[in-house]
């Protein structure tokens, strides 16, 4: 007899649990409970790499609208540019360079505020434990 079944009796035993009832228990093994894990890990892990996904697309998105209006606004600068003698290539690496820019710059401002909020986060979650901890 298994170790689980023979705790399964043991209890059903104690707990005076008729075979036609329902068992108020429940038994689980270390295996059982690492596969429930690694499972809710992955569908994070899914979540995650979808909302990552999102917000590059919205990104993207948003950047290309900053862009058009950019060279809307600018097609005088542009015209003045060619006029001087710039090749379109020179004036379409001008725009790409400003949405490399923006895209960087973003991304870093980004990442710091990530950490930043998520330190205040710690800070005041790690105060709090401290202070439940003292009173008991």
């Amino acid at each position: 007899m298994t170790s689980i079944a023979e705790i399964d009796r043991i209890l059903t035993r104690r707990h005076r649990i008729k075979p036609t009832d329902i068992k108020d228990f429940d038994i689980r093994n270390l295996s059982q409970i690492a596969e429930t894990a690694e499972g809710s890990s992955r569908v994070m892990a899914i979540l995650l790499a979808i909302v990552a996904s999102i917000s590059l697309l919205v990104g993207g998105i948003g950047i290309m609208n900053i862009l058009l209006v950019s060279v809307t606004e600018r097609t005088r600068e542009i015209g003045l540019r060619m006029a001087v003698g710039a090749q379109r290539m020179h004036v379409l690496m001008q725009f790409l360079a400003e949405a490399v820019l923006i895209s960087v710059s973003g991304g870093v401002a980004g990442i710091v505020a990530g950490v930043v909020i998520s330190e205040i986060i710690a800070l005041f979650s790690n105060g709090r434990r401290q202070c439940r901890s003292a009173r008991s």
